[in-house]
């Protein structure tokens, strides 16, 4: 397995919709948000490649019922995690993030 790396705003991307869930649906919602967060990754880790390529040339793991998915990109030596993107964001929104 390849190690993951995070974009440092991943964290920002994370911690501002865990608060939105916190406040607008409560801690047992915004737990719920976190654990499928921790599953997609463990996924993505595994295996990669399985997630479909975006019009950016990303990689995305969509993971319901959130709206929600995470963009990466793949290295021979690592797996990098780009974004946490709501669906209704801009469409480029974190693309442009240099690791």
């Amino acid at each position: 397995m390849k190690p993951v790396l995070f974009h440092p705003r991943f964290q920002t991307d994370l911690a501002e919709a865990l608060q939105y869930y916190e406040s607008e649906a409560g801690p047992e919602t915004a737990n719920r948000f976190f654990h499928s967060i921790e599953i997609a990754i463990t996924e993505i880790s595994k295996n990669p490649r399985l997630h479909h390529f975006d019009a950016s040339g990303f990689r995305g793991y969509n993971f319901a019922p959130f709206p929600y998915h995470i963009l990466y990109f793949e290295t021979p030596r690592q797996i990098a995690i780009q974004v946490l993107k709501h669906n209704q964001r801009h469409p480029t929104f974190g693309l442009r993030r240099q690791f």
